[in-house]
């Protein structure tokens, strides 16, 4: 049975443009925080330093308090977010323009705004695309812009249509293999301030939305492609890296992190592959 999404086209297309200004301080613990949990040597932070790439979760913290959170850890729908019925709520994508540099001891400023709303109809029923534009300013001006799509669809049904996986690339110039496992991604949701329960709760993730484990949080593993892209362009930045979410990655399987240099010459294709050599992420990394 189709689900209904609750709102008529109309009613969606009301939510676009509503905004929320946030303000915050760039400390040096969360900094530090992320690297132990990404296993990198614990930097020594000072007031000044630039922080890494994907640093900018760590602050803005979503604080709804505990009595408005709904079941699956998320909050509830209709106070920012439109109140779309549909069961699931998933991270499809990321794109992020980096303009200039955030810093330790930098008071910053995040106004989020509901940048577009898009429903669809796929193989497994009805869709609503929305997409979030974050836009984070420090004291000399824009830094960031984190546009963030997420998907609100049906529950899993059987019979669904399923989509044909589509193998990875077999012409990676740089590969690491990694192992995740629920420690790493406890510290990731704890690090994001992250109560959605697909990435910690065995028994719900299992049980009431019928995954095989846990679900691998989508900003660790986009880290994880950074990272190795940054590794094998020494001396370069990021200037824009945009994400596709395919995929999920699961705790208790190895996944394949890929790149190579990109066509335009300015940087770089990374993907992910799952077990079964299935590209389960894709990203464009712009570099400067």
């Amino acid at each position: 049975m189709t689900e209904e999404i609750g709102l008529s086209d109309e009613e969606l297309q009301s939510w676009v443009g509503r905004s929320v200004e946030e303000k915050d301080k760039i400390t040096a613990a969360p900094i530090a925080n992320y690297a132990a949990t990404m296993d990198w040597d614990i930097p020594i932070a000072n007031d000044g330093d630039p922080i890494p790439p994907g640093a900018h979760w760590f602050f803005f913290h979503d604080r709804t308090r505990h009595s408005d959170l709904d079941t699956v850890g998320l909050p509830k729908r209709g106070d920012f977010l439109p109140p779309v019925k549909l069961t699931r709520r998933m991270h499809a994508g990321n794109r992020m323009e980096y303009l200039q540099s955030l810093h330790i001891g930098e008071k910053v400023t995040r106004k989020t705004e509901i940048h577009s709303i898009t429903p669809k109809t796929g193989g497994t029923g009805q869709l609503v695309f929305v997409v979030t534009r974050n836009t984070i300013s420090g004291e000399n001006g824009p830094a960031l812009i984190d546009d963030r799509t997420i998907v609100y669809r049906e529950a899993a049904k059987p019979g669904d249509a399923k989509r044909k996986p589509a193998p990875a690339p077999g012409d990676a110039a740089w590969e690491r293999s990694y192992q995740p496992d629920p420690i790493v991604m406890f510290r990731f949701s704890a690090l994001t301030f992250n109560a959605s329960r697909i990435h910690y709760d065995y028994k719900y993730v299992t049980e009431t939305e019928g995954y095989p484990g846990l679900i691998v949080n989508a900003r660790l593993t986009t880290s994880l492609l950074m990272e190795l892209c940054l590794n094998n362009n020494p001396g370069k930045q990021l200037a824009e890296v945009s994400t596709k979410f395919i995929r999920p990655l699961y705790d208790f399987a190895p996944f394949t992190l890929s790149g190579k240099p990109n066509e335009a010459g300015d940087g770089a294709t990374m993907w992910v592959a799952d077990p079964n050599g299935v590209t389960a992420m894709v990203s464009e990394m712009r570099l400067q």
